[in-house]
């Protein structure tokens, strides 16, 4: 089952690829309730958290204005970052997610209480096919394509990405989307 699922990631995400170099990502762009879009993908989440026994926790700010986007595109983003933040939390660890309105931009950000990225490594970290390398991590957990397709993707909405992380401690991502005025 899990290399079935492995399988089905992996064509998943060079699908995605290709419709990000053919420039065809993001097609069908409307308006959105960004929390409406967490909320499910923190649904579909849930099982896995809740087998690690990890707290997966959502402050989702009301006020924050719709953002013009893909539903689907933006559910490839979230997903991917909370799957990657529970995988490397440790058992009753705690992953939170949160949205805000900042200035011109709703903020969301996922911060887990995970092993970490070391700092010369955050920089490679959306390159393609890079994956970081922790004597707690398995050779063969993902990939390496999805956080550069998160970041072709939140470019592709006008967005940006940044990331914060300290070892043992955990890592912090957050996107800036524009809202809609």
């Amino acid at each position: 089952k899990e290399r079935s699922q492995s399988l089905n990631d992996l064509i998943k995400n060079l699908l995605n690829l290709a419709k990000i170099e053919e420039g065809k990502i993001c097609q069908y762009k409307e308006p959105l309730n960004i929390q409406s879009l967490l909320h499910r993908v923190v649904e579909l989440n849930s099982p896995l958290a809740k087998d690690k026994d990890i707290n997966l926790v959502c402050n989702l700010d009301q006020d924050v204005p719709q953002v013009i986007g893909d539903w689907d595109n933006l559910t490839t983003v979230f997903n991917n970052l909370i799957t990657n933040a529970i995988r490397y939390t440790e058992r009753s660890g705690r992953v939170d997610i949160s949205v805000a309105s900042i200035g011109q931009d709703a903020r969301i950000t996922i911060t887990d209480t995970g092993i970490g990225i070391p700092e010369e490594e955050i920089p490679k970290i959306f390159d393609r096919f890079y994956q970081v390398r922790r004597g707690r991590i398995k050779k063969g957990d993902g990939s390496g394509l999805g956080l550069s397709i998160v970041k072709a993707i939140v470019e592709a909405h006008f967005g940006r990405i940044q990331v914060s992380s300290e070892l043992d401690k955990g890592t912090s991502f957050h996107i800036f989307l524009p809202a809609m005025n």
